[in-house]
């Protein structure tokens, strides 16, 4: 009556099998427990920066390039504008802000009295 029932985790078409975990850790050694040093090179890095740009830019469509570059766009100015106040212009802004603000965001007086 019940042969026909699979158990267990659905299958994805294409997915590759996971191996079982035995919820078992390795313990790590004392050569992986020590920091490891890499020298780094700022010219690499640099070229892999604009190597993963280009693949990127490759692979996006006009309108996902488009949307993009505004949303960098929208990005910048909103730096720009709080770069440009000082901390005292922020405070002054913030003040204004809260006094015209109604009775009713006002903190309620709780207890006898």
């Amino acid at each position: 009556m019940y042969s026909n029932i699979v158990t267990g985790k659905l299958k994805l078409k294409g997915s590759t099998p996971e191996a079982p975990s035995h919820g078992k850790k390795k313990k790590k050694s004392k050569k992986d427990k020590e920091p490891k040093e890499e020298v780094v090179n700022n010219n690499n890095n640099d070229n892999e920066e604009e190597n993963s740009a280009i693949k990127v830019s490759k692979t996006l469509t006009e309108a996902e390039k488009r949307h993009r570059e505004k949303l960098a766009k929208k990005e910048q100015k909103r730096i720009d504008q709080l770069v440009s106040k000082s901390h005292k212009e922020k405070i002054e802004e913030y003040n204004k802000y809260l006094s015209s603000l109604s009775e009713h965001h006002d903190v309620p007086k709780v207890g006898p009295g």
